[in-house]
């Protein structure tokens, strides 16, 4: 009767839905992935036109810190808005359909498929961010992968230290890494050996730009003695802006 009342819809279309204020199969099926072919190594679409088809410009004959870097979505105008909607309206119950497509990305993507053992490590943000949104994002989606995929885990061994630019939204891509490897840390008791990574880590974020947070975090736990391959999970794939 409650259900009667007051129908289960979709965000997107007002269709009925399964789950309350979610989005249906028929719009989550709709939401592009990042078009075809893509850099086997960070995932960004390219031409394949260059030297190295498989490659992008920026990968090509550049050593990264993390193997490999999928998205599920790619940066429709209505995906951002939905993500806008995820990070800065509370609509956390939007976690659940979008960690389903990431989750689908386990039957497509190699690098995902033949290692079972991976150890979720969502995106850190400051304590003060934390406090004014009341969630993590990066987080709320890694847990709703580990409803999906029980197999997964979650580690929290990166910290994200304040500093009076909160946002890297504003910066040039050429300055955006130099800014994350100032701001992520590992915590300390990781740093000092007290507790242990597993092999394979999996970092979630709810967005690649740049891939200046990626690398930055990847970076550090690649120092960990323990950690031997890093992968990177994003929502969303943005178009690069060129500054």
């Amino acid at each position: 009767m409650l259900h009667w009342l007051f129908p289960h819809t979709c965000v997107c279309c007002g269709q009925e839905s399964d789950v309350p204020r979610s989005i249906c199969s028929e719009c989550l099926a709709a939401f592009t992935e990042p078009p075809r072919p893509i850099c086997l190594y960070c995932g960004t679409p390219t031409d394949g036109l260059s030297m190295d088809a498989l490659h992008c410009k920026e990968c090509m004959g550049k050593p990264r810190p993390f193997s490999f870097a999928r998205a599920a979505f790619y940066g429709t105008e209505e995906v951002l808005a939905l993500l806008h909607e995820f990070k800065y309206g509370r609509q956390t119950h939007l976690a659940r359909p979008f960690a389903l497509r990431m989750a689908a990305l386990w039957d497509r993507i190699p690098q995902l498929r033949d290692q079972q053992d991976w150890v979720l490590v969502p995106v850190p943000m400051t304590n003060k961010k934390l406090f004014s949104r009341r969630f993590n994002q990066s987080e709320e989606l890694a847990r709703e992968l580990i409803k999906l995929r029980p197999e997964l885990r979650m580690m929290q061994p990166l910290r994200r230290k304040n500093s009076s630019e909160e946002s890297q939204s504003r910066l040039a891509a050429h300055r955006r890494y130099r800014y994350a490897r100032s701001v992520y840390e590992l915590r300390a008791s990781y740093a000092s050996g007290r507790r242990e990574m597993p092999a394979n880590v999996l970092l979630i974020d709810d967005a690649y730009t740049t891939g200046s947070t990626a690398r930055a975090c990847a970076r550090l736990l690649k120092k960990l003695p323990s950690v031997k391959r890093v992968g990177v999970l994003t929502l969303l794939r943005v178009a690069k802006r060129h500054h």
